[in-house]
């Protein structure tokens, strides 16, 4: 519809800050407008390095209350988050804990446990995904490995980007260009059961996959209360932050190549399909 207008909130959370952009769609430009800006600061707490996810999810709030009192009319509120690390819930949808980043120590020498239940290259050809010692498999392997009671105290997890849609919107659902990144998913974009199972991870941690652009349902009530919003739907977005870069790269046709720079860089290319022939892994490549 040629002159119409149309609103969104984007959550944009990185490793070391975040922020809320209200984006605007107007006669096919895009422009974005910082709403909020907030820093994202690890907590060690006896010894192990949380995610602070009270106070992320307080700035979220805070980003969707500015929002509000703009008299914005939104279509949709997104988020995006680094990948990776993820939270735990119980059977009643509770939260089991604070997140662990992946800069925890707790996958240091993984591998001496992860190679004697299915090797790295096993691992990559069921996942087309490199077994990053930080990998949400590695991550949940060393809480197998540790006997470790919120793991078999839960009935879900849910990668971040995925965890602040639960929180806003009460769905569980997994984004699949997130849950594929942490060696999860196979090149048939279904679970990966098999190293599920050589690994002892329940299936009931899993829900159903989804893609981006999918509309989980509403703002809960008692979000739209706190904020002052409307029921606005919440959209499972490109939950991986560097999914939503290449999303936005404005290339035409197949011969390009992007750089998307964050806490580190990733050199990639689109491509039709997942590679998972090893010499892919060895030339120090992976899919993503």
């Amino acid at each position: 519809m040629a002159g119409k207008t149309v609103r969104f909130l984007a959550m944009d959370y990185g490793a070391e800050s975040g922020r809320g952009e209200l984006v605007t769609l107007q006669g096919g430009k895009l422009t974005l407008e910082e709403i909020h800006r907030f820093p994202n600061r690890p907590v060690r707490l006896a010894g192990t390095l949380h995610w602070d996810l009270p106070f992320l999810y307080a700035e979220c709030l805070a980003s969707i209350r500015k929002t509000a009192q703009r008299g914005v009319k939104l279509a949709g509120i997104g988020v995006d988050t680094w990948g990776l690390d993820f939270g735990l819930l119980d059977s009643a949808g509770r939260i089991l804990g604070n997140p662990v980043t992946y800069r925890d120590s707790r996958t240091e020498n993984i591998y001496r446990y992860t190679n004697r239940v299915m090797s790295t290259d096993a691992i990559f050809q069921a996942t087309a995904n490199e077994p990053w010692a930080i990998s949400t498999l590695m991550q949940l392997a060393s809480m197998k490995r540790d006997k470790h009671v919120l793991l078999e105290a839960a009935d879900g997890m849910l990668h971040m980007n995925d965890l602040f849609g639960y929180l806003l919107s009460g769905v569980r659902a997994h984004d699949v260009s997130n849950i594929g990144t942490g060696n999860l998913l196979g090149p048939d974009r279904k679970l990966a059961l098999k190293v599920l199972k050589a690994f002892g991870l329940p299936r009931k941690l899993f829900g159903k996959l989804i893609e981006p652009g999918t509309v989980l349902g509403p703002v809960l009530p008692a979000v739209q209360k706190e904020t002052g919003i409307g029921g606005v739907p919440v959209i499972a977005a490109g939950g991986h932050d560097t999914a939503a870069a290449v999303a936005a790269v404005p290339a035409q046709g197949d011969n390009w190549a992007f750089i998307s720079c964050g806490t580190w860089s990733i050199l990639g290319a689109m491509l039709d399909a997942p590679v998972t022939d090893l010499s892919v892994l060895r030339r120090g490549f992976t899919n993503e």
